[in-house]
């Protein structure tokens, strides 16, 4: 209350009662009494302290508007106007035997024509029945000493919710609320608390919008202006002719079509829908449209606007089911829609915290399109932290689910274009409602990895020369000194013929054969062990070759000796481009004792000698190095569930 301004106000307030005061003075004190409860008590209060020449009690505020005559002292006392619509006028009044203020509604003088009067009556029989704490009481129904009809009604002293849903300011002042969707959202379930009590008592009120909403000044919601609503257990009303009443911008499609026996719970919540849809965008779904063309819209079956992507999800659907041109497909009662709308902002936490993860997944979209790999999973961890703490709060929230499932998806999707097998498999594992299609993916990906790894671990298992170091040094050791003490012996103290060099070298050939079969996990497993095997063995048998050719052109037996020096050189120098390029110390070696055996045949025993012993020396020492040091590092393998790229 603006104490300052009281006694200017109550000052002009008199002059009006007075008949003193200028038009434009007028005018502007009718705004202010528009606009201000408590100037209109001050008013009324004023004009019964004041009798006028007469003896009667009268207030006169707008000549242009028609008055009744005041009603009789035992009655109710008439004052300034609050309102008026097509037919009726909304006054102040004072009910003077319980001496409160209250409304007091009469007809209009150009409209009091019978239909009219049983109109207004019927109105009041109607909002009388219906005594709910969002419906305005019906106090009496009075007769003007003009005759007309009065309908008392309480006094509201607040505003009109269509004055006050779009202005957060004033409803913070007001009413202290610092959320203006979670208040409007309050006022329309209160609405459909007063249709839901409405329909119980078979009434339809058949014009719900903001602007038929009052609210008191300490919050109280009426749902108000019940002229058009219908008895639906009314026979006369039920078989009443074509009639379309209503605001057009709000009205359901059986409205519009004008057939009393379509209508029912569902026509009143199609109109709440509107008023939802009037609350989140600040206009009605069908605001600026021509009646004809609603009504060729209705016969379509045309569905009402679609509300923008920035209404959180949860309302789109509940008002896509509220406006559901269908009465078999929308939202049956209030009641549903009130509770849907309370689950709504019971939840609204975990619906923020879904359209946030929406948002974030829509980012990492845009970043993976961009190629911004950090960007994107970035997004990604926010989008799921976001759902993840949208169902820790609210577990059935399906919002929530849709949205781990298509991030879930996404990440699939992205994790085998790149060809990061265990990075999908992960993901389809933690997801069990996966779409089967991309599980199948994602199972012939890792079946193709399986067969990757396979592969190269065949390639790099083969090319490992240390597998099998260990036992092909021991059989190297064993066989070499053998082998070379036999050398010796015969170099030095050949025999009479090949016969020996025969035996002893296709026994040891046998003798390593044996070895290896039995010992064929390690010697046997990887190719570069197969092949230097064949070599030794290929070495061997072409050895006994040599001794049985040479025997047969007649060779003596030192010079089948010389020539083992050159097929050991041979051998030698495959097992060094085989195993390791220092092997062809071993070669040199038997090629220059080759050599100088073949210059010098009496040098043929110390050449074997040299040779035999050069690859011995030559075989101890890598070995020796290996075990140390072991061989190049080769490239790791990875896992059939690992990372695998094609």
């Amino acid at each position: 209350m603006h104490n300052g301004s009281v006694p200017d106000d109550a000052e002009r307030l008199r002059l009006l009662l007075e008949g003193q005061l200028e038009e434009s003075d007028a005018r502007a004190l009718q705004t202010k009494l528009d606009r201000r409860p408590e100037l209109r008590r001050m008013l009324a209060d004023m004009a019964l302290e004041a009798p006028d020449a007469q003896g009667q009690r009268t207030i006169r505020v707008q000549p242009d508007v028609p008055r009744p005559t005041p009603l009789d002292t035992e009655s109710v006392d008439v004052g300034v106007t609050l309102g008026q619509g097509g037919m009726a006028i909304v006054r102040v009044g004072r009910q003077l035997k319980l001496d409160r203020a209250v409304a007091v509604k009469t007809l209009r003088s150009d409209r009091r024509s019978s239909a009219d009067v049983e109109q207004l009556l019927r109105e009041a029989r109607i909002t009388g029945r219906l005594e709910h704490p969002n419906i305005v009481p019906v106090h009496d129904i009075v007769r003007g000493s003009d005759g007309a009809p009065q309908v008392v009604l309480k006094l509201i002293e607040g505003h009109t919710w269509s004055d006050l849903m779009s202005d957060a300011e004033q409803v913070r002042v007001l009413f202290g609320a610092s959320d203006l969707l979670e208040w409007n959202l309050g006022v329309l379930m209160a609405v459909a608390r007063a249709l839901s009590f409405a329909h119980s008592r078979g009434v339809i009120h058949r014009d719900v919008k903001p602007s038929n909403v009052m609210l008191g000044a300490f919050g109280e919601v009426y749902l108000v202006d019940w002229g058009i609503a219908r008895e639906l257990d009314d026979p006369s009303q039920v078989d009443a002719p074509f009639e379309v009443a209503g605001s057009s911008g709000y009205m359901a499609p059986e409205q519009l079509l004008g057939n009393p026996s379509a209508f029912g719970s569902w026509t009143d919540t199609y109109l709440l829908g509107a008023t939802l849809y009037h609350v989140l965008i600040g206009k009605p779904p069908h605001s600026g449209v021509a009646m004809g063309l609603r009504v060729a819209d209705a016969l379509d079956g045309k569905p009402a606007p679609p509300l923008p992507e920035s209404v959180p999800a949860e309302l789109r659907r509940i008002v896509e089911r509220a406006l559901e041109p269908s009465p078999e497909r929308r939202t049956a009662t209030p009641d549903e829609l009130r509770l849907a709308i309370a689950a709504f902002l019971r939840h609204r936490g975990a619906l923020q915290l879904v359209d946030r993860g929406d948002l974030d997944r829509s980012r990492a979209a845009q970043a993976g399109e961009s190629g911004d790999e950090g960007s994107w999973e970035q997004a990604c961890q926010a989008a799921d932290l976001a759902y993840r703490a949208a169902l820790e709060d609210w577990p059935e929230c399906e919002g929530a689910a849709l949205g781990v499932r298509a991030l879930a998806r996404a990440r699939v999707e992205r994790a085998l274009a790149r060809g990061e097998v265990q990075a999908a498999l992960r993901i389809v594992e933690a997801h069990a409602d996966l779409p089967p299609e991309l599980v199948e993916r994602v199972a012939a990906a890792r079946a193709a990895a399986v067969d990757d790894e396979a592969r190269l671990r065949r390639i790099v298992t083969d090319a490992d020369r240390g597998l099998g170091l260990k036992l092909r040094g021991l059989m190297g050791a064993v066989f070499g000194l053998v082998w070379v003490g036999f050398w010796s012996v015969v170099a030095f103290r050949p025999p009479e013929s090949v016969v020996p060099l025969v035996v002893f070298t296709a026994g040891a050939l046998l003798v390593g054969v044996l070895v290896v079969v039995t010992s064929a996990r390690q010697l046997l497993q990887n190719r570069i062990n197969r092949t230097s095997m064949a070599i030794v063995g290929s070495g061997m048998g072409l050895l006994v070759v040599w001794c049985l050719g040479a025997a047969w052109l007649g060779f003596d037996v030192r010079t089948v000796i010389i020539g083992q020096l050159f097929v050991s050189a041979t051998f030698a120098g495959g097992m060094a481009t085989l195993m390791d390029p220092w092997g062809t110390v071993s070669l040199v070696g038997f090629a220059t004792a080759f050599l100088a055996a073949a210059h010098e045949p009496s040098w043929t025993p110390w050449a074997v000698v040299f040779g035999n012993t050069v690859l011995i020396v030559n075989q101890i020492v890598l070995n020796l190095a290996h075990l140390r040091r072991g061989f190049e590092k080769l490239p790791a393998v990875p896992e059939a569930h690992g990372r695998t790229r094609g």
